[in-house]
């Protein structure tokens, strides 16, 4: 897993009373490598704060910094040592989040995991690609980290590339399959308690690319949308509600948590400043404090 990220800050989102829209995209690119111009276009001129692209084709002789400008945005990647597949996750700045440690028993699979943080919980991005060769052994595989990475507290968002088209996404009996891989991942999608969202066909007939939440007020204004560019999947958009501000009344008081400061690091920084150059020169009190802090 690499990524490339402009750092964390604080979410500034244009938002209504407490609630906030994260703008999200769901893309099987089939290889952003010929796609660059038009994955910059799109990053530019669209609104999308969470960019999900499966297929992304990519591997280490393409740096991040192709695909976005890593001033505005951070790119989390899971490439395939081999041609093809991956994904890759392109996050505009301004947003909290975290990456998530996938367990290494998890490593072959095309995978990765990342919170985004808001004031009163936090949101779990779980976005795969499987490989429409794999088999039953390797779903047994995906949904097992799938189980894994749900066990959190956040409230969960799978999407990506499953290649499942024998589900039946919109039947009211969604259970009625005998193909084994799709009995599997739809055991493991209830038992999690994830609720698909996708309704049209986003490649041919089939809906392949999918999104679910375990929460039921998550998601909504999901869109299967034009390609990008020469892809032959069409675009999932959708949006996420997310809470990102507080509201404090006269009476609140603030403080500041130092047990969880990372006092080594902190330390660290002390120790290699010269503060030799910081006060040499002659200055009153109220400049020395302003230069300490």
């Amino acid at each position: 897993l690499s990524g490339s990220t402009p750092g964390r800050h604080v979410n500034t989102l244009c938002h209504s009373a407490d609630v906030s829209f994260l703008n999200c995209s769901l893309i099987n690119a089939r290889s952003v490598c010929n796609k660059l111009v038009e994955l910059q276009h799109l990053l530019n001129y669209n609104n999308i704060d969470i960019l999900l692209i499966t297929e992304s084709w990519l591997s280490s002789s393409y740096s991040s910094s192709l695909l976005a400008d890593l001033n505005k945005f951070s790119v989390l990647r899971k490439d395939r040592l081999s041609t093809g597949g991956g994904v890759c996750a392109i996050i505009r700045a301004g947003i909290d989040f975290v990456l998530v440690d996938v367990a290494p028993e998890f490593t072959d699979l095309e995978l990765l995991a990342f919170d985004v943080i808001g004031v009163h919980t936090k949101y779990r991005f779980i976005l795969c690609y499987r490989p429409p060769s794999s088999g039953i052994n390797d779903l047994c595989l995906l949904t097992k980290a799938i189980d894994s990475l749900c066990t959190s507290d956040a409230s969960v968002i799978l999407c990506g590339d499953f290649n499942l088209p024998a589900i039946s996404w919109t039947s009211p009996d969604i259970n009625d399959v005998s193909d084994l891989l799709c009995s599997s991942f739809i055991d493991c999608v209830q038992e999690n308690a994830l609720v698909q969202y996708v309704s049209q066909a986003t490649r041919g007939n089939n809906i392949l690319d999918l999104v679910f939440s375990n929460d039921p007020f998550l998601v909504h204004a999901v869109i299967v949308s034009v390609p990008l560019s020469t892809s032959d999947h069409n675009t999932v958009e959708f949006k996420l509600n997310f809470c990102n501000t507080v509201f404090l009344k006269n009476s609140d008081k603030v403080f500041t948590d130092f047990s969880a400061i990372d006092w080594d690091s902190f330390n660290e920084y002390f120790c290699h400043i010269n503060w030799s150059v910081v006060y040499s020169v002659d200055d009153d009190g109220d400049q020395r404090w302003s230069a300490f802090s």
